[in-house]
């Protein structure tokens, strides 16, 4: 494992913040462009989306819908780099 430093924490926490940033926003675009082009991201109702845009436009939906006018709050809890470009963040 890769010993994290204070530039990808801060990389990391920039990212947590955008998508903190993003959902408060009501902003599915914007809470897409954390995410790779190519990502799987899997809902609490085990929904899968596959792809940025699948992920932007789930969220774009959920935003308008069942989510509206929720806020979330994001704490960087732990990170480390499981390789030097792939970090495990909780």
């Amino acid at each position: 494992m890769t010993e994290l430093n204070e530039s990808d924490r801060m990389a990391i926490e920039a990212v947590v913040k955008a998508l903190e940033a993003a959902w408060n926003a009501a902003d599915g675009a914007a809470w897409g462009a954390s995410f790779a082009a190519d990502a799987d991201f899997v809902t609490i109702r085990a929904e899968h989306f596959h792809g940025r845009d699948a992920i932007a436009g789930g969220h774009a939906g959920i935003f308008k819908t069942i989510y509206a006018g929720s806020v979330n709050r994001y704490t960087l809890d732990s990170a480390r780099l499981i390789r030097p470009d792939v970090a495990l963040v909780h």
